[in-house]
This record gives structure tokens, C-alpha cells and sequence, in this order.
């Protein structure tokens, strides 16, 4: 995820790398998300921490509704409704372990287990929502395979598209199998 970070920083700061048609408003989206991600995932302790847990989902969550608006004033960009599904699936991640450690009497931790275990969002989750986030993000993988895989698919598009499928598996493996 920290070379995923890195390239989406030098595309965000480089325009000529930008993907026609997405603005700097997606660009620094992804900036941000591929950042918390690799924090999650290089910072386990993270999710120890219910005010950051609480505020990034919070963060993801207008990120959510920024994009399902975008989709709706552009007619249904594919790269919003893409943006809206990993962020969906990071507010998943992120929130409800924000929100139980928040309501946890003070002193006590929600987290159950033996100590240094960390609870993960989607255990918090029913298994139809994880079930769905799961088959949403494997139909971006796909999206993502299929306009890297176009043989007609410009340089930008081809990055982006690598770099959009990387972020997705990661995505989906932290949704399923936790921090730990």
C-alpha cells in the first residue's frame, strides 16, 4: 500500500498522470484513502483509537455522499460509483469500532479477547452487509481488471486502473480478515 500511496501523491501533485475526466476532488480522495489504508495497516493500534476510528470513517462517509452527488450531477460517472464503494466499505471498517469503543464505559475496553487483540469493524457488521460490500468490491475488481485489460486503454487509465484493483484487493482482504 506505501508504492499505491506514493503514486496516488505524484498523481495528485502531477496532473499529465491524472486520468481524464476525474479532477483533483478524486485524486485527493484516493490520496486519502489509500493513506488510512496503509495507517491500518502498517499502524494496527490504529484501531485501537475510537476519536481517529470515528473521525476517518466520519471523513469516508461524506466522501460516500460526495460521490453518490457527483454520480448523480455527472449522469453516473463509473469512477464515483467505483469511489463510492470503497468508501462504503472503509466506513464499514472505521466506524462501527469507533462507535463501540466511544460507547464503552470509561476505563473499559469494547475490544474482547486476549490483550493487544484488536475487535474489527466488519465482525460489527451482519453478514448480509459484509456479504454485499464483499460482491461490491469484487465488481470493481473487475472493473478495474477490464479497463486495465483493454487493449486501446491509455498509459493514465492503465496506472489508474492497477492502482484501483491493488487498492480494492487490499480493501477487501482488510474487510475480511481484520487487522490482526
Amino acid at each position: 500500500m506505501i508504492g499505491v500511496a506514493l503514486y496516488c501523491c505524484v498523481r495528485f501533485f502531477r496532473p499529465m498522470l491524472q486520468v481524464a475526466g476525474h479532477g483533483r476532488a478524486i485524486e485527493g480522495w484516493h490520496l486519502l484513502m489509500v493513506a488510512t489504508m496503509a495507517g491500518m495497516l502498517l499502524v494496527p493500534s490504529l484501531h485501537e483509537h475510537a476519536l481517529v476510528a470515528l473521525y476517518l470513517g466520519s471523513l469516508f462517509a461524506i466522501g460516500v455522499g460526495w460521490s453518490a452527488l457527483e454520480a448523480g450531477l455527472r449522469h453516473l460517472r463509473a469512477a464515483h460509483l467505483r469511489f463510492a464503494v470503497a468508501a462504503t466499505a472503509m466506513v464499514a471498517m472505521l466506524v462501527p469500532l469507533g462507535a463501540a469503543e466511544a460507547a464503552a464505559p470509561a476505563g473499559h475496553s469494547a475490544m474482547t479477547g486476549t490483550p493487544g487483540h484488536t475487535a474489527h469493524a466488519a465482525a460489527s457488521l451482519p453478514a448480509v452487509a459484509t456479504l454485499l460490500l464483499v460482491v461490491a468490491l469484487g465488481l470493481v475488481l473487475a472493473a478495474s481488471l477490464a479497463r486495465l485489460l483493454r487493449r486501446a486503454t491509455p498509459g493514465a487509465t492503465r496506472a489508474d486502473a492497477v492502482c484501483e484493483a491493488l487498492m480494492t484487493l487490499a480493501m477487501g482482504w482488510m474487510l475480511l480478515a481484520g487487522p490482526n
